[in-house]
């Protein structure tokens, strides 16, 4: 009977070792100000697409020449009626071309706990430097969770995450085109 106890809790313990080697754990923590356009408004060259491999806001067809850019996609910006918003790129309102990609990422929305006063703190306290496991605790403490952030306002933080754990990342609304709400302008940290 000690022997069999024995054997299971072994053969449990491999299988969780397992288990947390296929889970990707982030490594590294990338910074940069973006802004997102719309694309009704400016056109099919409208960089309304973020990528967390540049780590810059691209236009659909920039994206659509480099395939590699495909599943570095994290979300993008839209506003037509009633769907303004940042949406994940497999939940995208308009198909225009981003259909053709070889992979479209499937990225879930959570508000972040913190507010702007707090990642302020926590921007000096750590230089902008943020460490991994900060996006990590933010991303597990966040609430709301959906496919889309309709109407984002200034102020707002909003943690993203691709359905993989492959890239986890938090954005700070810092503005918005008031007039013809065409342009939003971003900080995001993305822990990859």
């Amino acid at each position: 009977m000690k022997k069999l106890l024995s054997i299971t809790v072994l053969l449990f313990t491999l299988y969780s070792c397992k288990k947390n080697k296929d889970e990707f754990i982030p490594t590294t923590i990338q910074s940069a100000d973006a802004n997102v356009g719309n694309q009704k408004v400016m056109g099919n060259h409208s960089k309304n697409w973020f990528s967390a491999q540049t780590m810059t806001a691209m236009s659909l067809p920039d994206i659509s020449k480099d395939a590699s850019l495909h599943e570095s996609i994290l979300f993008g910006f839209y506003n037509e009626g009633d769907k303004y918003g940042i949406y994940s790129p497999d939940n995208f309102p308009k198909v225009y071309g981003q259909e053709n990609w070889t992979t479209r990422r499937s990225v879930i929305f959570r508000r972040s706990a913190y507010n702007f006063e707090q990642l302020s703190e926590l921007f000096n306290k750590y230089d902008g430097n943020f460490p991994v496991q900060l996006i990590l605790d933010a991303w597990k403490n966040g609430i709301d969770e959906k496919k889309q952030i309709t109407y984002p306002q200034e102020g707002e933080i909003w943690m993203c995450r691709t359905s993989d754990g492959r890239y986890t990342a938090l954005i700070a609304v810092n503005g918005l085109n008031n007039q013809l709400f065409d342009m939003l302008q971003l900080m995001v940290w993305v822990a990859k």
